[in-house]
């Protein structure tokens, strides 16, 4: 489940017109978050106990399976004992929406400490070992593996860390879910048998621990941010972790811990007892924390304080009736489960989509494409900051599978695709692999083609698209409509980036590592170039604009000469440009604060900066359709959910959430008629799900035909979504299919 468990904030997201008012015998009182199994109440019983109340989807429930699994995982995990576990403290596994029940932790996650405080010394972290030593001990004695030991799922207390979310994680495994792309763990702190999807034993959780333990030593994780969840697996499972930043005291013992075979990790507790003989406790004494940390924790007991507090009783309730105590049910009622107040109306939402919208998919489709993102992807572990509140944004509940999708309007079957482009005002799709065709995009059919080497890159300007030879570097332009080549012609090196009139830009490795690169620009008409200085960050080109970062900076460059426009500092240097419209161009940094910030393409000064409500996550792609921007979420949780946030580009006021059990692909949506059209990326194959504009639920979902096929190893399949104005253009695994909505 989700690792909000520990309030960071002391304002809770309030509950939704949809969300019960009481489940079972308990009284809900706030959300704290959502996820792939379902949603996490603040929840209180009528004798005042306040607990984190678990409610699982109803797709889960159906699942004889599942149900199976998580009677005995509940039952196990009821038995787990031991100072430095959460409590399960009720559940109802039999009810139409069974529900798990822990005992509220009001402390700060690992992860949000290191965020804000920075690494924690190193008698800290060896106290924190000791605790967590024994927790693992604790659940392994109970036949029980966590499978998602990560910072966010650490609390820190006075009395030493808990362990959250454990003993419901194998429930889903087995079940007819496992094959709607829900994954279990987060990559950076998987251990290499489990990236690898092989058969996990507690040993997995001990070199997660490891990973923990080298995250609050050095404030980041031991296999980097790759920025892509299947890039972090391959680092994982092929290349040892990055120790080099933990102080030499603790590396030793981190070292062992994260041995590549499982057989050569020590014991939990035999480490736990090594670092603390007389018992972790002794360890905890009052300055095992810093300052500055347990002023945190202080206020944190201070809402807990506040929680515990008696309700008020309503105006109209009856003298000495107590406000927390719901009234019997009739004999014949249904299960205790009341609504909340009849839903407000959502706000309108614009239903239809720029034409000259051009989606650029090279880049996407060059990391879309190898082997290994297949295994199984989850969005990097992170801090869970407090998320903001808007009364004007409602998470729906949990989509259902909605209708039969409508019959394509064509598709075709290819060996392998490297680029495909969209041009909307030209009809055209423009599929690049070792030639270039150009396909009409209302039927399918071939307007023209032209050979090429393997590994060329294109973009379209105007009616033109321009093609860059990746072997020459020879860059032509063709006619859209015809084919016919046109007069223009330069030389560059590496990836065509855009055309802005007379200048073609690429982007070409700048080291040998190829973690930075070089921006270049070259004239059809003469012999001027530019160059930038060694970049690192994303590249995303808008109206005549190159918008990048190097570390600690967005960089806007003229397309023209490559002078700088403007410069801008951000919080993290691991932003990423997403989107633009209209003058403006939307940001994210990968914490898991799922918040958008929108610019001024001209000045680079901030125009507003949201947070989607009551989740915690990482903002993976971004379109804007108009009036509207739509965030596409990976949520940060074990079991790959993913959202779509809406908000207006012009103030960014919240609109709607959506959420999905399923993971969503690092892609921009696009609008066709009254439908979002959103790429969803599962262990078997990628599909589209068309959420309605006007009800915000899963209208449908299409399948690729490809599904389950198999992708060797570093062939250059891609998968991606764009429109062309009337209908959806999707590829996956050598397939193009129009959709209309």
């Amino acid at each position: 489940m989700d690792s909000l468990i520990g309030s960071q904030t002391a304002a809770f997201p309030p509950l939704l017109p949809e969300d019960p008012a009481e489940i079972g015998r308990y009284r809900l009182l706030a959300r704290l978050g959502a996820g792939g199994m379902g949603r996490v109440y603040l929840a209180r019983s009528a004798t005042g106990h306040t607990v984190a109340l678990k409610v699982i989807r109803a797709e889960f429930a159906e699942d004889p399976e599942f149900r199976r699994r998580f009677r005995r995982e509940v039952a196990a995990a009821r038995a787990v004992g031991g100072a430095y576990t959460a409590a399960v403290v009720d559940a109802d596994t039999e009810g139409p929406l069974p529900w798990l029940a822990t005992a509220y932790l009001p402390g700060p996650s690992l992860a949000g400490v290191v965020r804000r405080s920075g690494p924690l010394p190193e008698h800290t972290v060896r106290a924190l070992a000791a605790g967590l030593g024994e927790a693992l001990g604790a659940i392994h004695r109970c036949g029980l593996i966590h499978r998602d030991l990560k910072p966010s799922n650490v609390l820190l207390a006075v009395p030493g860390p808990q362990v959250i979310d454990f003993g419901i994680a194998r429930a889903v495994e087995g079940s007819d879910l496992t094959s709607t792309g829900i994954v279990i763990g987060t990559p950076a702190y998987m251990s290499p048998e489990q990236a690898a999807d092989q058969v996990l034993t507690p040993a997995s959780d001990v070199y997660s621990l490891g990973s923990v333990l080298a995250f609050a030593a050095t404030g980041a994780s031991p296999h980097g941010n790759a920025g892509h969840g299947a890039a972090t697996l391959y680092k994982v499972i092929h290349e040892d972790p990055d120790l080099g930043d933990v102080p030499p005291p603790l590396r030793e013992l981190i070292g062992a811990l994260m041995s590549k075979r499982p057989a050569d990790r020590p014991d939990p507790r035999a480490a736990a007892r090594l670092l603390a003989p007389d018992g972790a406790a002794a360890l905890f004494t009052r300055a095992w924390l810093p300052t500055e940390v347990a002023g945190e924790l202080a206020r944190h007991a201070a809402v807990a304080l506040d929680l515990a507090a008696p309700l008020r009783a309503p105006a109209d309730a009856e003298p000495g009736a107590p406000a927390d105590e719901p009234a019997a049910p009739p004999a014949d009622a249904a299960p205790l489960v009341k609504s909340a107040p009849p839903p407000r109306p959502r706000p309108a939402v614009p239903q239809s989509l720029p034409r000259r919208l051009l989606v650029r998919t090279g880049f996407l489709a060059a990391v879309g494409g190898a082997g290994w993102l297949a295994i199984r992807m989850n969005a990097p572990s992170a801090p869970s900051p407090g998320p903001s509140s808007s009364p004007d944004a409602s998470p729906l509940p949990a989509p259902e599978s909605g209708g039969t999708p409508p019959a394509p309007l064509w598709h075709q079957a290819r060996d392998s695709l490297a680029t495909v482009l969209v041009a909307p005002a030209d009809k055209t799709v423009a599929v690049l692999l070792g030639t270039v065709e150009a396909l009409d995009s209302t039927d399918g059919t071939t307007r023209w083609h032209s050979g090429l080497s393997p590994d060329s890159s294109a973009v379209v300007d105007g009616s033109a698209l321009y093609v860059c030879d990746g072997e020459t570097g020879e860059t032509r332009a063709f006619d859209l409509t015809t084919g016919q080549q046109l007069e223009k012609l330069v030389r560059g090196e590496g990836e065509l980036l855009a055309v802005d009139g007379d200048v073609a830009c690429f982007r070409a490795a700048a080291s040998a590592d190829r973690k930075t690169y070089r921006l270049t620009g070259h004239s059809f008409s003469s012999s001027r170039t530019w160059q930038s200085e060694p970049l690192d960050g994303t590249v995303y080109p808008s109206a005549g604009t190159l918008i990048t970062n190097r570390t600690g900076k967005v960089v806007a460059l003229n397309e023209l000469d490559g002078s700088v426009k403007w410069s801008t500092a951000t919080v993290d240097a691991g932003v990423q440009v997403l989107a633009a419209d209209s003058g403006t161009y939307f940001t994210a940094d990968p914490l898991p604060d799922a918040t958008l910030t929108a610019y001024d393409l001209a000045s680079g000064t901030v125009h507003w900066s949201t947070a989607a409500p009551g989740v915690s996550g990482r903002i993976t792609g971004a379109g804007a359709a108009n009036g509207m921007v739509y965030a596409v979420l990976q949520l940060d949780d074990p079991y790959g959910a993913g959202a779509v946030f809406a908000m207006r580009t012009s103030d960014g006021s919240p609109q709607w959430l959506w959420t999905s059990p399923v993971r969503l692909a690092a892609a921009a949506p696009v609008v066709v008629g009254d439908k979002l059209m959103v790429l969803a990326a599962g262990t078997d194959g990628a599909s589209v799900v068309a959420v309605g504009l006007a009800d915000h639920r899963t209208a449908w979902v299409h399948r690729s035909p490809a599904e389950g096929s198999a992708t060797p190893l570093g062939q250059p399949n891609a998968r991606g979504l764009s429109t062309d104005g009337s209908a959806a253009i999707f590829w996956n695994n050598g397939y193009i299919t129009a959709l209309p909505a």
